[in-house]
């Protein structure tokens, strides 16, 4: 049988090209472990990922484009509304991230 990825690296193709979806079970502070570069227009990139976080076990990679949060578009947002979209998210048992390779 075929080796079966533990939950907390779950990522996968998504129909639309160059999308995947990854989620993220956030640490027990409730952390993360990526960076968001805020110098470009939305989608906004992953700039930074920790070695060994939920991030790089969710598979995001940086250069990483932010599509959605928990099945809300973040392409037409602000920075800001960015970052509190991802902060309200990691409260929640997982985060799921749409992104797209750039």
């Amino acid at each position: 049988t075929a080796p079966v990825a533990p939950a907390s690296s779950t990522s996968s193709s998504n129909s639309n090209a160059g999308t995947r979806t990854c989620i993220l079970q956030p640490s027990a502070d409730r952390t993360a472990g990526f960076a968001l570069s805020g110098k470009t227009a939305p989608p906004y990139v992953i700039c930074q990922v920790e070695r060994g976080s939920p991030a790089e076990k969710a598979g995001l990679l940086i250069n990483d484009a932010v599509l959605s949060i928990n099945g809300k578009s973040v392409t037409e947002t602000t920075y800001e509304e960015t970052v509190k979209l991802i902060k309200e998210a990691l409260q929640k048992k997982n985060v799921e991230l749409v992104v797209r390779e750039r």
